[in-house]
């Protein structure tokens, strides 16, 4: 609990007015003050809101997620919602109301002016990975043609709704978008100039169906305050650099959450059941995996009748965490290179794949070399006569093991990449387990090869 907090809940047991309370909370930045307000009963909650305004309200639910801000109205009257709602932008009204149950979104979108209720359903339309789902169409635009003077006039008039004055929109009259300006070229034209004479008609554009990522990469790459996105050349609206950075690092949480094996990150503050539905499905995915697992050793049982073989086992954990690190570290550079775009071409991937083979093959040499020593010297001092043999297998088991891990953790999220689906989803958990059962019929198939058909032929096997 915050200091603001326990203020808050003193001045409340004290008896203190709503409207001190109130007074109090002002002083504050609207993101403090929303993380005091999560923090307070429901029920002092719930009567601050009948002391805020509505715009007080859209500034403090501004800066919590929207699933928590629509839990923080989801009791407050339908007509304060909308205008609550009225007062935000129309990206963050959009998300906030799609959290709501159905009756209640409804009811507060009835509620709404027909300006704010079309701005919204335009954003709803477009699909979660769309850039036009999370653009904002509060922007200012001035049509081609008019003087420098009606623009410094348009700005003043527009700058109040606006998420950004610092680039303005030069539009014909049909809403295509012609060129941008830029604040500081306004500020110093003086008129007689029209918009076209100083505006920027080189620009950088999307399309509103584009996919978020490459939006933000187009963002991050130029260096763009505010990417206009367009429909059959019209302007449609903008994603400003903030909303790309609060995306931007959704997705990342996203990726993050799925290296680990969840199907969505998870918030600070979440249930119990929510929080065991996003980690069970990879959980029992890899469950069935790691049965196959079981099968494999069971189906090489007969390895372990020998009594000289028996210590095969002691060195399956080395041989598997090895490959299993070995395959999640490359796994991670490689989503990295797609992240920034460098595995395009079929070259760029090729290079790519066998560079990271090389660099398993490389590992597994060097521990394989370290491996025969540490086994040789064990087996030796333990008085197993196959002491050389198994060392060996060790050895071999290890440079094809990494090899392979290697290749594996560069081609599985490249193969991913090519067939549409997230590579993130090539999750550390899953690799690994992929990588356990490829690692584990390797070693038990050099050692039947190499160990226990020998000793079937040369002589009788002794067993326990």
């Amino acid at each position: 609990m915050n200091d603001i907090t326990k203020t808050i809940r003193a001045m409340w047991e004290e008896n203190a007015s709503l409207q001190d309370i109130r007074a109090y909370l002002l002083q504050f930045h609207p993101y403090e003050i929303a993380a005091a307000i999560a923090e307070l009963p429901e029920e002092l909650r719930d009567e601050l809101y009948g002391v805020f305004t509505s715009k007080e309200i859209a500034e403090i639910v501004a800066y919590v997620e929207p699933e928590q801000a629509a839990d923080f109205l989801e009791d407050v009257a339908n007509r304060q919602v909308a205008g609550v709602i009225k007062e935000m932008s129309a990206d963050d009204a959009t998300d906030i109301l799609e959290h709501f149950e159905d009756d209640k979104r409804q009811a507060v979108i009835n509620l709404l002016d027909r300006e704010t209720r079309d701005d919204i359903e335009t954003l709803a339309a477009y699909e979660e990975n769309e850039a036009g789902s999370i653009m904002s169409t509060e922007f200012i635009a001035i049509e081609s043609g008019k003087d420098v003077k009606d623009l410094m006039r348009e700005i003043v008039r527009q700058a109040p709704e606006a998420d950004t004055i610092n680039t303005i929109f030069v539009v014909d009259a049909h809403g295509h978008l012609l060129g941008t300006l830029d604040l500081k070229k306004v500020i110093v034209a003086r008129s007689p100039r029209t918009v076209d004479e100083i505006m920027n008609p080189n620009f950088r554009a999307k399309n509103v169906r584009d996919d978020i990522e490459d939006v933000i990469k187009t963002i991050r790459d130029y260096d763009i305050d505010a990417l206009p996105l367009l429909e059959d050349g019209v302007l449609k609206g903008i994603i400003t650099g903030d909303d790309a950075m609060d995306t931007f690092v959704e997705e990342a949480e996203e990726d993050y959450a799925r290296l680990g094996g969840l199907t969505e990150s998870e918030e600070l503050f979440e249930s119990t059941f929510s929080s065991v539905k996003k980690r069970l499905p990879w959980l029992l995915a890899l469950l069935v995996m790691n049965v196959f697992v079981t099968f494999m050793i069971i189906a090489f049982d007969f390895l372990f009748t020998v009594g000289s073989l028996t210590v095969l086992a002691f060195f399956q954990p080395v041989i598997l965490n090895m490959a299993g690190n070995s395959g999640t570290q490359t796994l991670a550079i490689t989503i990295q290179k797609i992240t920034k775009d460098t595995l395009e071409s079929k070259g760029d991937i090729a290079k790519h794949l066998g560079r990271e083979a090389a660099h398993g093959l490389t590992l597994g040499i060097a521990f394989g070399l370290l491996a025969f020593a540490f086994s040789a010297l064990f087996l030796t001092l333990d008085h197993n006569p196959q002491s050389f043999r198994i060392a060996f297998v060790v050895a071999f088991s290890l440079v094809v093991s990494l090899t392979v891990a290697n290749f594996a953790g560069a081609f599985i999220p490249v193969l991913f990449t090519k067939l549409k689906i997230d590579p993130a989803t090539a999750s550390g958990p899953f690799i690994t387990t992929v990588i356990d059962i490829v690692s584990l019929l390797i070693y038990f198939a050099l050692a039947t090869a190499l160990l226990y058909s020998c000793l079937l032929y040369t002589s009788p096997i002794p067993r326990d």
